[in-house]
C-alpha cells in the first residue's frame, strides 16, 4: 500500500546565520543549528506573530542555555525583516523567553566578525548577557 505525504519545498542557504532568511520570512519557527552570545535581532524581526525561534545562548567555549523566544500574537514583525543585526530596532518586550536546558554547541556563523574580528573581552569569553527579552520563565 502507497502512503502519499504532502510535498514541501525546502531551500539550504549557506550565509551569515546572524542575518537569517528576512527576503522570504516571516516565519513561524525558526531553529538556529549553532550558539550565538546573544539573540540574533535579526531573528526575531523574522518571526510571525506567535512565531518560535529556538537558539542555544551562550559562549563559545562553555556551555550555553538552548533558549525558546517567541512573539506575542498581536505584535507584527518588522517591515524591514532582513535588516542588519546592529540596527537594534526590535522591541523585546514583544517576546516571551523560556530556558530550556543546558547545552553546548558549535558558535554561530557571524561572517562580518570573521572579516573584522573584534579583541577579545572579559564579556565576550563569559558571554553577553544581553539577551533577556521581555518576559522571561525556565521549564
Amino acid at each position: 500500500m502507497r502512503i502519499a505525504l504532502p510535498t514541501t519545498v525546502h531551500q539550504v542557504r549557506c550565509a551569515d546565520g546572524w542575518e537569517g532568511a528576512g527576503d522570504i520570512g516571516p516565519f513561524d519557527a525558526i531553529n538556529v543549528g549553532a550558539a550565538a552570545p546573544t539573540v540574533p535581532p535579526a531573528l526575531l524581526r523574522q518571526l510571525r506573530p506567535g512565531g518560535m525561534l529556538v537558539v542555544p545562548i551562550g559562549p563559545e567555549q562553555s556551555s550555553q542555555k538552548l533558549t525558546k523566544v517567541q512573539r506575542m500574537v498581536g505584535t507584527a514583525p518588522s517591515p524591514q525583516a532582513g535588516s542588519s543585526r546592529h540596527d537594534g530596532d526590535v522591541d523585546r518586550a514583544d517576546f516571551e523567553q523560556t530556558l530550556l536546558r543546558t547545552v553546548r554547541f558549535v558558535p554561530l556563523v557571524d561572517t562580518q566578525r570573521q572579516r573584522h574580528p573584534a579583541p577579545e573581552t572579559s564579556s565576550s569569553k563569559e558571554g553577553h548577557n544581553d539577551s533577556t527579552l521581555g518576559k522571561e520563565r525556565v521549564e
